[in-house]
């Protein structure tokens, strides 16, 4: 029953003012928790596109492959009239067992009982071993591993081709930059500004694999003397 303020007295004020003070006080806590779980999914969101991180720390987002059949209507497996390819019994096989009935499901004997009806089946162990070793999914270890024996000529061929570096690090340096630019400029305004950018980029590059200083031939550039390097003679 609800009372007025005259008869709630002085100890209901004070109890009612707590609960208030209470109440503003959770407010302000669940404000600060949203504000908390703004910034984690803000930081979540971002990524190598819409923010300076690297594209080596990014989520691998391998999108889910697509198939291009089309629906025939028919159902999954071999269809009527398919020869099929099974493995063929054996005129000669090298052990024989036979598995004879012996008892029922419901617990009867069965084992004086004729036989009315047989079923033979052919195993080959070497053959069911191969097709297991097929399905089994390698590892990523063992891809790699694999890959290491296929093309051990190509990644060590640094070892007596004296030209050829020892990782490609110089060549992903050459695009860096540019993902940079990309980075804070989001675009180029024009493609005549992108192919001056790219030149200058190219222009640096060859100074550097020459190991010539880079600021004292920009200025040759930009005088009318810029450096042309010379095409190596056919032996």
């Amino acid at each position: 029953m609800w009372k007025p303020a005259e008869s709630i007295g002085v100890g209901g004020i004070f109890r009612a003012a707590k609960r208030v003070g209470q109440l503003g006080q959770l407010e302000r806590e669940i404000q600060e928790l949203r504000k908390q779980i703004q910034t984690l999914r803000d930081r979540l969101a971002t990524n190598s596109h819409n923010s300076s991180r690297p594209p080596s720390t990014g989520r691998p987002e391998t999108p889910r492959p697509k198939s291009q059949r089309r629906k025939s209507g028919r159902k999954p497996g071999g269809q009527v009239g398919h020869p099929g390819r099974t493995l063929s019994f054996s005129d000669s096989p090298q052990h024989t067992q036979v598995h004879p009935l012996h008892q029922c499901e419901c617990g009867e004997d069965l084992s004086r009982q004729p036989a009315l009806d047989f079923v033979r089946r052919q195993a080959n162990p070497l053959t069911a071993a191969q097709q297991a070793a097929k399905r089994r999914k390698k590892s990523k270890e063992q891809n790699l591993l694999d890959r290491l024996e296929d093309y051990e000529d190509h990644m060590l061929v640094f070892l007596w081709a004296w030209e050829v570096p020892f990782s490609h690090n110089e060549a992903e340096r050459v695009f860096r930059m540019m993902k940079v630019r990309l980075k804070i400029s989001g675009c180029f305004r024009t493609v005549e500004g992108a192919g001056r950018h790219a030149r200058n980029r190219s222009y640096i590059s060859t100074l550097r694999k020459h190991r010539l200083p880079v600021l004292e031939y920009l200025r040759r550039a930009l005088d009318g003397r810029p450096f042309l390097p010379q095409a190596a003679k056919a032996t």
